[in-house]
């Protein structure tokens, strides 16, 4: 597990039900970050998540 914020490319994450290839993240507002994907097992290309959050990285 990793807080959103240390994210980095290439990293292999699961959340919100996906499994995803990091392409960066950046701030989104004051208290979010948005996270652009590589790939994911599904059509998105970016979550938003909260800042201080933690994902899964396998």
């Amino acid at each position: 597990m990793l807080f959103v914020e240390d994210l980095v490319p290439g990293d292999r994450i699961a959340v919100d039900g996906i499994r995803a290839v990091v392409r960066k993240q950046v701030p989104h507002g004051t208290d979010q970050r948005r996270v652009e994907l590589a790939h994911s097992s599904d059509d998105r290309s970016e979550v938003i998540l909260e800042a201080g959050s933690k994902v899964e990285v396998y």
